[in-house]
């Protein structure tokens, strides 16, 4: 289990806010007291400090349930901004968690932002030199659209690239509280039950992909704690 480091709410009905401070000057907080909805309103207000605390306090309340933590990832990939990216990595560092950070330039491109787009593209450059990129892909099914979902997972199966890759899924059980909060609940569900799919499970063994959970690779990166995150697979 990891923990989805947060720093938005994007839900209309269904809020959250952070849990180190209730500071309006932080600028983590909207004008109703939770996070912001987007990442852009994130990005121009948020203060760089704040954000680093808060992230540090996720973690933590997270380790203090007694969880073992396997990874940390980002929650709207809200902390792959070029501004927001370094504290990531530093959380990530400090515990020795691996974490994600895939694409960087792409996001930003697809935005229409060039100035973020193009420091972007320097960040992944460095941190491709410094070998901290895990991940040679990352695929999601859709949560646009929900028809023949295992057909659509057995197609991303089918065309991975060599490497290692992410596939990030939103499963979740059919109840009237999802479907209240969620516009796209029809492929949440459809994620689930996809992946509880034996045709599914069958296309996987066929296809020769090796499934591998984070535990091992957070536990290869503090086997050898002086090695690369790269240069351990």
């Amino acid at each position: 289990m990891g923990v989805h480091l947060t720093l938005a709410s994007e839900w209309d009905v269904y809020r959250w806010g952070p849990i180190s401070t209730h500071d309006p000057a932080s600028g983590l907080l909207d004008a109703e007291g939770y996070f912001h909805h987007w990442p852009r309103e994130v990005w121009a207000n948020a203060d760089l400090a704040a954000i680093e605390r808060e992230i540090a306090a996720q973690l933590d309340r997270a380790l203090g349930a007694g969880i073992d933590v396997t990874h940390l990832d980002a929650h709207m990939d809200t902390l792959v901004h070029p501004r927001l990216l370094p504290a990531y990595i530093a959380l990530a560092q400090r515990y020795q968690l691996p974490f994600l950070a895939v694409g960087l330039e792409e996001r930003f491109e697809e935005d229409g932002d060039a100035e973020v787009a193009a420091a972007a593209a320097r960040m992944s450059r460095e941190l491709l030199d410094q070998h901290v990129l895990l991940f040679a892909d990352l695929r999601m099914p859709p949560l646009d659209e929900s028809k023949d979902r295992v057909n659509v997972c057995k197609q991303i199966i089918d065309t991975l690239v060599p490497g290692l890759t992410l596939l990030r899924i939103h499963p979740a059980q059919d109840t009237l509280e999802l479907r209240a909060m969620a516009p796209d609940w029809r492929s949440r569900v459809a994620d689930y039950e996809a992946f509880l799919s034996e045709e599914l499970r069958d296309d996987v063994r066929r296809s020769g992909v090796h499934v591998i959970g984070y535990r091992a690779l957070r536990d290869a990166l503090r086997a050898e704690p002086s090695a690369t995150q790269a240069e351990l697979w």
